[in-house]
């Protein structure tokens, strides 16, 4: 109940019993005796909105201090040739700072010919920003599209996440939720 659009809500404490027919103009309360069933109607405008999935910002937490290494590495030897790849991204989490390093490392070995190189794709650290519904990403970025490839950039970026609103407000569509029931005819 939205208990500050109805002073006697408002004041009431908490572990109290209210009238609730007395508080809320419009409520009403119906026992179906044959049912077995109470009836509690409350007008629309005495109740709290919120959209599906809805979880307030001061409940968010900043998850848990962290240390992440994912890497992929594949080789191959055989007459005379020795080639090996190695891919990663690491990272540290340390309160709401997130610091992310994606890098690769060549390596070819062969027919008189050598070669070694470390590619370093991209460093950065990002952070939520949640009074904005926003990421703050600082360093090597991209752009990001849905439609047309991202544009690599070094610098600042503040953008609107779609992750932190609820699902019934993400994206154009609805969320499906639910198990379909098919019955045969």
């Amino acid at each position: 109940l939205n208990s500050s659009a109805f002073p006697e809500l408002a004041q009431q404490q908490n572990n109290k019993c209210i009238n609730l027919l007395k508080a809320v103009p419009d409520a009403t309360i119906n026992f179906d005796f044959a049912a077995m069933r109470l009836n509690i109607t409350i007008p629309q405008i005495a109740l709290l909105s919120s959209a599906h999935g809805y979880i307030p910002p001061e409940e968010w937490d900043e998850g848990i201090p962290a240390l992440l290494l994912n890497y992929n590495f594949t080789g191959n030897r055989g007459n005379g040739n020795d080639s090996y790849f190695f891919s990663e991204l690491s990272g540290i989490n340390i309160g709401p700072w997130r610091l992310r390093n994606n890098g690769s490392w060549n390596y070819f070995r062969g027919n008189g010919y050598h070669s070694e190189q470390w590619n370093n794709i991209g460093t950065w650290v990002q952070r939520a920003i949640i009074p904005l519904k926003s990421e703050l990403v600082m360093g090597d970025g991209n752009t990001g599209s849905d439609i047309f490839d991202g544009v690599g950039f070094r610098g600042v970026r503040l953008y609107s996440s779609d992750n932190m609103y609820p699902d019934s407000q993400q994206g154009f569509a609805p969320t499906v939720r639910g198990l379909p029931v098919w019955r045969p005819s």
